[in-house]
Formats: C-alpha cells, structure tokens, sequence
C-alpha cells in the first residue's frame, strides 16, 4: 500500500513541476512586435518609436503596420534614398 501511494505523489510532483515550468517560461518570454495601427495622432513621425503605434510597440519585419484614418502618416518624414 505505502508504494502505490509514493508513485502517486512522484506522479503528482512531476505534473506540478512541469506546470511550473510551463508558466514561468510564459512569464520569462519578453512581448513580440505584432501588426499594429499608427496613431491618428502621434507624438511624432519617428517610425520606430512604440509610442506612435496602437499596440505601444512598433511593428517587426514580418508584422504589418495599418495607417488608416491618421491625420499625420508619416510620409513627410520619408526620404528617398
């Protein structure tokens, strides 16, 4: 009897210990760009900067950035190369 209870604890252990392990990794993950909308008004026309966008962080490479309804897009800070 004392056995099959040691092998339920360990069990019991093992599953705590993943779950765990689990959400702390969730925790430990800093947050990833993703699609975000600009302002309709942004403190300024710096793409870069996440305070100009909806979501507090600027758009990645494979993310997309919306410009609708914007009273100031940043295209007059774009220059040709």
């Amino acid at each position: 009897m004392g056995l099959g209870n040691s092998r339920n604890s360990d069990e019991r252990s093992r599953v705590v210990a993943l779950l765990a392990l689990v959400a702390g990794t969730g925790m430990a993950t800093p947050a990833a760009a993703q699609d975000a909308t600009w302002l309709a008004n942004p403190g300024s026309g710096d793409l870069s900067l996440g305070s100009n966008w909806s979501t507090g962080v600027a758009p990645g490479a494979s993310n997309t950035a919306f410009f609708d309804g914007s009273t100031s897009p940043p295209w007059g800070s774009l220059r040709r190369p």
